[in-house]
């Protein structure tokens, strides 16, 4: 329970843990008095300091007092339990005791063993505590010289142990999950902008997934070097061959975790050679549903990670996922957005599967999906609508709707990227050319740019290399061009996509230029 929490805020993470500590250490706890540890209208107990005092270092308000075991009863009036006893003064759990002051030393007893246990690493015997657990993981966080997360709710820590691909993160202990949690931050990262980027991402709620898969199955002598991306892209699946006689229709759509288990007690010893690959490879690949995103590659090894095409999960005839024994095996069905190309982005993936969850590794994201990223920005940004933006005589998202079709041809997730540039970029340029008339859809023009002298025609793609987004806009940029022949103003053609133009790119833009004599380059724009 850790709210998102800023470079500024994680300075003051530090500075609160170091003032957490010097206020309540272990011999401070452990010679402490009922009214110090919670006490109505006082700021300066230890009940006061951990719910309230130390926020920055998770929340754990918004449940009731007996969250501290005993507590000091604020009126007369509070409802009634079996499960409690009082004095007219403090209220507790009986099971601590049948009186004040002997609850209260069960209660310290506890927290001095919650204290002792995270000094010295011995976590999991704070798992069987019998202390509320949202305070009592805070308490062991606070002690625990960051080797904990100050992350309390278990089904958060969970969801970021799953996302940190942690297999049996639905049943293991909670101790054994922070432990696994803390190990997978980089020595560069500051311990605080670590948990709470891990916070943001496990509390999103996405929609889509986002994974890498590799299109080369093994040779038979263990090794991987048999291409079946062509094979992939011609029946519109992507595959693997892992377990490859075993239907697992039953397993689809079920956890990785039950996943993992099932396959661990009804196939290891049918299949010994590379089980454990085998076994994760399709605990990932047996949760891809549709509208998820797929990037393939062709090689993911020592920062080499080279992307070939883009896919979305789709059904066909009702079915996401089918076991085919004569060919390729296990087998998703999706759409092809993109292939052929070829995308190193220099970061290392060398299994066979990978989720790719947008900001768990900063940077990795985009890097890989690049203008596929946009996805989740749009959904984030849904509120400022292209509608509301007019300036001047310029109109941005001028919609058509007569019943002529552009010649290219899109998925609702492609129209969604586009969408997105062809709106950023338009915005871009109304910044840059306050005096220039913009608009949006004009006569089946992305975007249309014109002052008295010139006129500009960009025809906006979303895909993932220059060179393609070059040669799916250049026929219609010309059409554009050749359907206006009286005009006196100079006249301009840009192609506008997010990815970067490499050397190939270049000598290609040149050749367009040489042999078309007309002014025309590539703007490379992934401001979104």
């Amino acid at each position: 329970m850790m709210a998102g929490i800023s470079s500024m805020q994680s300075k003051e993470a530090h500075k609160t843990l170091n003032r957490f500590l010097e206020r309540w250490g272990k011999d401070t706890v452990n010679t402490m008095s009922l009214e110090e540890y919670n006490s109505v209208g006082s700021k300066d107990s230890f009940c006061y300091w951990l719910e309230h005092e130390s926020d920055v270092l998770g929340l754990i308000g918004g449940t009731p007092s007996n969250k501290f075991g005993i507590w000091q009863i604020k009126n007369a009036i509070e409802g009634a339990s079996d499960d409690f006893l009082d004095d007219g003064n403090y209220k507790w759990y009986k099971k601590y005791g049948n009186t004040a002051d002997v609850a209260f030393n069960s209660i310290k007893e506890l927290l001095i063993t919650i204290i002792e246990s995270a000094e010295i690493g011995d976590f999991q015997k704070i798992d069987g505590i019998d202390y509320f657990s949202l305070a009592k993981w805070k308490v062991a966080f606070i002690y625990s010289k960051n080797q904990l997360i100050p992350v309390y709710k278990k089904n958060t820590v969970r969801q970021i142990a799953k996302n940190l691909e942690f297999v049996n993160y639905s049943n293991a202990r909670i101790s054994a999950l922070h432990k696994y949690i803390v190990t997978q931050k980089e020595d560069s990262e500051d311990f605080f902008d670590f948990v709470s980027r891990q916070y943001r991402v496990a509390v999103k709620n996405q929609e889509r997934n986002y994974y890498i898969i590799g299109s080369k199955y093994g040779d038979g002598k263990g090794n991987n070097v048999i291409d079946i991306s062509e094979q992939m892209y011609i029946q519109n699946v992507i595959s693997t061959g892992f377990f490859w006689q075993e239907d697992l229709s039953h397993l689809y759509g079920t956890s990785r975790s039950n996943i993992s288990n099932w396959v661990d007690k009804n196939l290891k010893s049918k299949y010994p050679e590379k089980f454990e690959s085998a076994k994760r490879t399709l605990s990932f690949f047996l949760g891809i549903k549709s509208g998820d995103v797929i990037a393939v590659k062709s090689h993911g090894q020592y920062g080499n990670l080279t992307i070939i095409a883009y896919a979305e999960v789709q059904e066909v005839d009702g079915e996401v996922y089918e076991h085919n024994p004569d060919n390729l095996g296990h087998r998703i069905n999706v759409k092809f957005l993109e292939q052929e190309i070829y995308k190193n982005v220099k970061l290392s993936y060398g299994r066979t599967i990978h989720q790719i969850i947008p900001n768990l590794k900063e940077g990795h994201f985009n890097k890989i999906f690049g203008s596929y990223s946009v996805l989740e920005k749009v959904e984030i940004e849904e509120s400022e609508t292209d509608d509301d933006f007019e300036l001047s005589e310029s109109r941005i998202n001028e919609k058509q709707t007569k019943s002529r079709k552009r010649d290219v041809s899109y998925s609702t997730t492609v129209r969604n990227i586009h969408n997105k540039i062809q709106s950023s970029f338009a915005k871009h340029l109304l910044k840059e050319y306050p005096k220039d008339v913009i608009r949006t859809e004009y006569k089946f023009i992305d975007i249309l740019r014109q002052n008295n002298i010139e006129l500009f025609y960009y025809e906006v793609k979303p895909y993932n290399t220059a060179y393609n987004c070059i040669r799916t806009a250049i026929g219609q940029l010309l059409d554009y061009y050749h359907s206006n022949p009286h005009s006196k103003k100079e006249i301009h053609l840009r192609v506008v996509g997010s990815a970067p133009i490499t050397n190939s790119d270049k000598k290609f833009i040149d050749f367009i230029k040489d042999s078309l004599k007309v002014s025309f380059d590539y703007i490379s724009f992934d401001k979104f």
